[in-house]
């Protein structure tokens, strides 16, 4: 009888503590980032919205199960696999652009999908319940094809602002906000 409870709690054990059965894989990327000033993040968008961030969804691999298979290494993986996050972002105001949607998918690259981790420098990380001002535009490039229709964010890191009482802060800028609202809508005309 003892025999067959621990086999039970070994099944059970496996089935909801499912152990992985290679080496993590942890990658840091760093890329230098084209110098963007405010004309160039306004120009190269296709959408300038205020809003709030909703969802952080779990980050997924872009394979066609969002995992990697066992057998994979460090250095067995393709260059071209990568790690995103999916953020859903309710939008409050549109200052530059169109969309039909008050609730749009912006994508960000990097994140941990069980004990594997993408670190991706310069990516912005968007809080839920934070509200920002983004720079966005259409993803057409490697992940494009999963969940067709969201966006990025144009500049990575510095075409996100978060907007803290009547200031919207970058990691290069500091504006308020209804003067970078006023010069965005200006200079979209």
């Amino acid at each position: 009888m003892v025999a067959v409870a621990l086999t039970a709690v070994g099944v059970l054990s496996s089935i909801f503590f499912k152990r992985e059965n290679r080496e993590p894989i942890i990658i840091t990327s760093y890329a230098p980032l084209e110098k963007m000033s405010i004309d160039d993040l306004i120009a190269r968008s296709e959408l300038v919205v205020i809003g709030r961030v909703d969802t952080v969804y779990p980050s997924r691999w872009n394979t066609s199960d969002g995992n990697l298979p066992d057998n994979v290494t460090v250095e067995t993986i393709s260059s071209d696999t990568i790690i995103f996050t999916d953020i859903s972002f309710h939008i409050s105001e549109i200052l530059k652009g169109k969309t039909e949607q008050s609730q749009i998918r912006v994508r960000t690259f990097g994140g941990e999908v069980k004990q594997d981790r993408l670190i991706v420098s310069g990516e912005p990380s968007l809080i839920p319940g934070q509200t920002y001002l983004l720079f966005l535009f259409p993803n057409t490039g490697l992940t494009s094809e999963i969940e067709p229709g969201h966006f990025l964010v144009t500049g990575a890191i510095q075409g996100a602002y978060q907007i803290s009482g009547d200031k919207a802060i970058s990691v290069s800028d500091e504006w308020l906000l209804q003067d970078l609202v006023d010069y965005i809508r200006k200079f979209s005309q």
